[in-house]
């Protein structure tokens, strides 16, 4: 198959669609562009490299910044019970 020679600006553009829309685990289309299917495998293993509980780049920003204020009350919890 042959697929789009994309630049710079569409390259970062097709890594953050897979980065917005890909879900861990599941399957990889092979029409899917290259550059698309490569964020995939790297969110995959980053996933495996990372399941000892961090919060990973497959999480957009509000939803790390979201987590990290729970985690924060939590750990604040816990020193006055």
């Amino acid at each position: 198959m042959r697929f789009k020679k994309l630049n710079k600006k569409e390259t970062e553009e097709y890594k953050q669609w897979a980065r917005d829309t890909y879900v861990v685990g599941d399957k990889i289309s092979s029409v899917w562009h290259p550059v698309v299917v490569a964020e995939c495998e790297r969110i995959n293993a980053d996933h495996n490299r990372n399941q000892d509980g961090r919060i990973r780049h497959v999480v957009g920003d509000q939803m790390k910044a979201s987590l990290l204020r729970i985690a924060k009350r939590r750990l604040e919890n816990r020193g006055t019970q």
